[in-house]
């Protein structure tokens, strides 16, 4: 199974993208999965770049599953990217519920070119990177306030919230919050989620 695989690609990640990761006590875990509404309700400052209709909207989003979703979204073109280079497709296809932490294009932009090129050439470590930003069961903002969620690829992210604005791992904001997709809960991010 690709998890196994995986999980010894963790130390090779540290070294071929370099980002600030909060060391930070994990906060406790929430509770159980929240189950939000089919209808969207999404917010963060980033959610008004998303195109009003057609592909890419929240509305078109909201009747797609999650992999067609990120396709046609012009904002998530270089995680669509990723997702396919990675092999990952076929098992999160499978999925009913999750929650993607899904990096916006810019956050690709934040590391050297050469290092991203690096990793896409890396399917392997590519794919360990992108799974890091999947949890199994779908959380929506309010379990993001403080908690520490298991990732589909073996690991723990931590969420926090202060004065309505939030953060994964401490230093990757939350730039679109509460994106549905009929088998995914998205959260849009501005940076990478580097796993440690």
């Amino acid at each position: 199974m690709r998890r196994t695989t995986l999980a010894g690609c963790g130390v090779v990640i540290a070294l071929a993208l370099t980002a600030c990761s909060g060391g930070t006590e994990a906060p406790e875990e929430n509770g159980e999965a929240s189950e939000g509404p089919v209808e969207s309700t999404a917010f963060g400052p980033d959610c008004a770049d998303l195109p009003s209709e057609g592909p890419g909207s929240l509305a078109s989003m909201a009747e797609q599953p999650f992999l067609t979703a990120v396709a046609e979204n012009p904002g998530l073109s270089r995680l669509a990217s990723a997702l396919e280079r990675s092999g990952l497709e076929r098992e999160l296809a499978e999925i009913d519920d999750m929650t993607v932490f899904a990096p916006v294009d810019d956050a690709f932009d934040i590391y050297p070119e050469e290092q991203v090129r690096e990793l896409f050439d890396d399917a392997d470590l590519l794919a360990y990177l992108i799974g890091h930003h999947v949890t199994l069961g779908e959380y929506g903002s309010r379990d993001l306030v403080e908690g520490s969620l298991p990732t589909f690829g073996g690991d723990r992210i931590n969420t926090a919230e202060k004065d309505g604005e939030y953060t994964i791992e401490g230093y990757s904001p939350v730039v679109c919050a509460d994106v549905r997709t009929t088998d995914a809960t998205v959260h849009m991010v501005g940076m990478l989620l580097i796993p440690t």
